[in-house]
């Protein structure tokens, strides 16, 4: 018997990750084009979407559907697809639509006024969201030189970081919820080392210092 799980994640997959530059934008500093799914990636891509169903309680479509994206764009920005897991939990909740107070928007947050010149289309869109999320934390780990802190960064700023104590302390904060919301998302998976690193890429580093003070 065919698993229909299996069909429409196949189906996600093939949406998500064919489609060329002309329809979805690229960032600035990426590649021109997503790659093809192998079957590596596929089996990255299946136990990802388990794990975000199990940990987050993600519908079974949501995580079908956002797990390709998720890969996609941790190998393209050299971040770990756990870190942007946690990320759009701590962030969204896996809610495509929100705005905050604030006005930021989508999975991932993205504040428009800030980042729209920098992540070209709708920022509702998920691809492009998750997309310009993790070039933001890229460009911030650069900045910060360690994960934890370019998550601090993504909360409050550089310059809030660096210029507030109560800032520093609130991104601080963030950067702990968000590795907590790893730690869960690794048990989720029974914390398998071969499931956890194929996942991960062992190419990609995912920060395991405590967090930066």
């Amino acid at each position: 018997m065919i698993n229909i799980s299996t069909i429409v994640l196949s189906s996600y997959l093939l949406n998500a990750c064919t489609t060329t530059s002309t329809s979805r934008p690229p960032l600035i500093h990426t590649n021109s084009s997503p790659p093809s799914v192998t079957t590596t990636q596929f089996t990255r891509i299946k136990h990802l979407s388990a794990g975000l169903q199990k940990a987050f309680s993600v519908p079974m479509h949501t995580a079908n559907r956002l797990s390709p994206i998720i890969i996609q764009s941790a190998d393209r920005h050299g971040i770990s697809p756990f870190l942007i897991a946690a990320m759009i939990q701590q962030e969204s909740s896996y809610r495509s639509s929100v705005v905050s107070s604030a006005g930021a928007v989508g999975l991932t947050q993205v504040m428009p006024q800030y980042w729209q010149n920098k992540c070209n289309g709708d920022l509702y869109n998920e691809h492009i969201n998750i997309q310009c999320g993790s070039f933001i934390l890229s460009k911030y780990n650069e900045q910060a030189g360690n994960w934890s802190k370019a998550l601090a960064y993504y909360n409050v700023g550089p310059y809030g970081y660096q210029s507030n104590s109560r800032m520093r302390q609130q991104g601080l904060k963030y950067a702990k919820s968000v590795e907590q919301h790893h730690k869960n998302l690794i048990n989720a998976l029974n914390a398998k080392p071969a499931v956890v690193n194929e996942i991960q890429n062992p190419q990609i580093y995912f920060y395991n210092k405590p967090i930066a003070q």
